[in-house]
């Protein structure tokens, strides 16, 4: 866990060292879009023994802007199968959050952002298992501190990438751990009103 912060802590602090003296100085501030919507292919990692990639996914969000400072609600999925023999078992997870973003607004193209979301992260597993349906929901309080970079196409449309650390807290007495640490990629398109 410590590593993985650590790691998205230098993701962000590079993000914005790009972005700082040289295109500070090659273009003036912009105003910040009073309201974005994005929405975005996700790729999920849960980096605990074994790690396990939730190669299918999505995630959408809005945000209201106030200067530097915006407020956002997201929501998103992310799928996995597993086959054995004869178990099909389905892993889903949905996630929903709110929070703060911070932009930098230096330059009229490029703008990083980091943002900190707390919500509820559900866990959806179903399918055969030796021959017996099966179905699980279940939901946790997670946290999801992470950064991007948008950029823009025009005064309407960008596009935009991200990378985002979350911690689902699992009850250990129930679920035999503590919590998930899981490393979330975004790609995808933001538009701005």
């Amino acid at each position: 866990m410590k590593r993985s912060t650590f790691a998205l802590t230098a993701a962000c602090a590079f993000l914005f060292g790009l972005t700082t003296p040289a295109l500070a100085q090659r273009s003036s501030p912009t105003t910040a879009p009073t309201f974005e919507v994005g929405a975005a292919y996700q790729a999920l990692f849960v980096t605990d023994d074994p790690g396990t990639t939730f190669p299918a996914g999505f995630a959408l969000d809005v945000a209201i802007n106030s200067g530097a400072f915006g407020f956002v609600v997201e929501g998103g999925f992310s799928r996995r199968s597993e086959s054995h023999a004869s178990d099909d078992i389905q892993f889903d997870f949905w996630h929903a959050g709110a929070g703060v973003r911070w932009s930098r607004r230096m330059n009229p193209r490029f703008s990083p952002y980091v943002q900190i979301l707390a919500g509820v992260a559900f866990h959806d597993v179903k399918g055969g298992i030796a021959g017996f349906d099966q179905s699980d929901i279940t939901s946790h309080f997670m946290w999801q501190p992470g950064g991007g970079v948008n950029v823009a196409l025009n005064t309407r449309v960008g596009i935009f990438g991200a990378v985002d650390y979350r911690q689902v807290f699992l009850d250990e007495d129930t679920e035999g751990d503590s919590g998930l640490n899981e490393i979330r990629l975004l790609a995808g398109v933001r538009l701005v009103f």
